[in-house]
């Protein structure tokens, strides 16, 4: 691996620096103070922005950078009150539209008939011609409770640069959903395993039985890495919550018998 591969302070991808910003529904109207604080640290890091919304989902992350590196090279002046309409105003003023043209980039259309806008409960980061130093470095920051939460996070990559913001937040979704699922699954293998080997109340059948469904679950985690099926992983899940509770209600059921043997 070359030094220039190891690297940490230079872009993940060459594109536009900046932050590509969606907030929910939900966090629009409930916390203008965290979104305050917020916008206050961009423009203290003089990270630009673009503030997204649902009815701009079907734009790509091209046309939207290309707002950003207009944006890149003017000057930040945010007002107090900037999680407010005028947040939106400022970005359309050297935005989408005008910079759209000015670069050249082709516009997909953003039509009233767009309806099919599938509702969107979290808050989304996406980071653009950031560093891992840089990534790293901002998102301890933001850490804090004092600023808003964004469960769904990503960096520009040359596999996400065409994609819709809307085909971008089902590849998120998708993948919060596939990482869930694994840990679950994980975890319920692990507790199994633990049972299979301090259990003493199990005959060799059972023990057979069990190694068997753990066997089958290690499997369906491996095929998982190249192809996730989520309903097995459900099936699977239940299955293991299953043998638990019902190991858990027979170990408890046997234990006092083996302690009057004592």
């Amino acid at each position: 691996m070359t030094d220039q591969a190891n690297r940490t302070d230079i872009p993940f991808f060459n594109t536009p620096f900046g932050l590509i910003i969606y907030f929910s529904e939900k966090e629009a109207s409930e916390d203008s103070d965290k979104k305050d604080r917020f916008f206050n640290l961009l423009n203290l890091e003089k990270i630009p922005f673009y503030l997204i919304k649902s009815k701009d989902f079907s734009l790509t992350i091209f046309q939207i950078l290309c707002s950003l590196e207009k944006t890149n090279q003017q000057t930040f002046h945010f007002e107090k009150n900037i999680s407010n309409s005028c947040e939106f105003e400022y970005q359309k003023e050297s935005g989408i539209d005008q910079n759209l043209q000015s670069k050249g980039c082709e516009q997909s259309p953003i039509s009233k008939a767009y309806h099919n806008i599938n509702r969107q409960d979290d808050n989304i980061l996406f980071f653009s011609g950031f560093s891992r130093d840089q990534l790293e470095n901002f998102l301890e920051k933001i850490r804090d409770d004092k600023y808003p939460r964004f469960p769904l996070k990503a960096v520009a990559t040359k596999n996400n640069y065409n994609f819709s913001f809307d085909k971008l937040i089902n590849e998120l979704t998708q993948d919060r959903i596939v990482v869930s699922h694994v840990i679950n699954l994980r975890k319920r293998i692990n507790a199994l395993t633990k049972h299979l080997a301090d259990n003493n109340t199990l005959n060799s059948q059972q023990k057979i039985l069990l190694k068997k469904e753990i066997d089958q679950a290690e499997n369906l985690l491996k095929d998982g890495e190249t192809n996730f099926d989520l309903e097995l992983f459900r099936i699977q899940i239940q299955k293991f919550n299953y043998l638990l509770a019902k190991l858990k209600h027979e170990y408890q059921a046997e234990k006092p018998q083996l302690d009057n043997t004592d």
